[in-house]
C-alpha cells in the first residue's frame, strides 16, 4: 500500500503549439492587407485634396470679392478709413495659387499609390476567407474607386497639370 501512495506521477514535457499550416501565412497576409489598406487610405485623401484645392481657390476668390463687395456699402466705407491697403488684402490670392501648382504635380502619383495599394490590400485581405476584415475592406475599395476616378480624369485630359 505504501507503495501506490508514494509513486511519483511522472510529467511528460510539454510540447510546442504548432499553429496548423497556413495560419500564419494568414495572419501576415491580413496584417500586410491592413498596412496597404491605411496607405491606400491615405493616398486617396490626398487625391481628394488636390483636386478639392483648386476648388477652394476658386470659392476663396469668389467669397474674398463678395466680403469686398458687400462689406463696403454696409460699412458705408468706413473700412477703406480704418484698414490701409484694404483692395490689396484680396489680390494676395493669387500667390496662393502659385503655391498650389506645386502640389497639383504630385497628383498623378498619388493617385497610382491609392490604386495600387487599395488593390494590393483588397487581395492580401482576401486570402484569409474566415476573418475578412469587412470594415477595411470596404474603406478599400472606396479608396481604389476614388484612385481610378483620380487616373481616368488625368488620363481622359479633364485636368490638366
Amino acid at each position: 500500500m505504501e507503495e501506490k501512495s508514494q509513486a511519483v506521477v511522472e510529467k511528460k514535457p510539454q510540447e510546442k503549439f504548432v499553429p496548423p499550416a497556413g495560419a500564419m501565412g494568414k495572419i501576415y497576409c491580413n496584417r500586410f492587407g491592413k498596412i496597404f489598406s491605411n496607405i491606400s487610405i491615405v493616398a486617396a485623401a490626398l487625391c481628394l485634396a488636390i483636386l478639392l484645392s483648386s476648388l477652394m481657390t476658386g470659392m476663396l476668390v469668389i467669397v474674398a470679392f463678395l466680403v469686398m463687395v458687400l462689406a463696403i456699402p454696409f460699412t458705408l466705407g468706413l473700412i477703406l478709413v480704418a484698414v490701409p491697403n484694404y483692395f490689396s488684402i484680396f489680390q494676395s490670392t493669387a500667390n496662393i495659387m502659385d503655391k498650389i501648382m506645386y502640389v497639383i504635380v504630385a497628383f498623378p502619383y498619388m493617385a497610382g499609390i491609392s490604386v495600387g495599394a487599395a488593390v494590393l490590400s483588397i487581395i492580401f485581405m482576401c486570402i484569409d476567407r474566415k476573418n475578412i476584415p469587412w470594415g477595411r475592406l470596404v474603406f478599400s475599395i472606396i479608396a481604389s474607386v476614388i484612385g481610378l476616378a483620380a487616373l481616368i480624369l488625368i488620363l481622359v485630359g479633364g485636368i490638366k497639370l
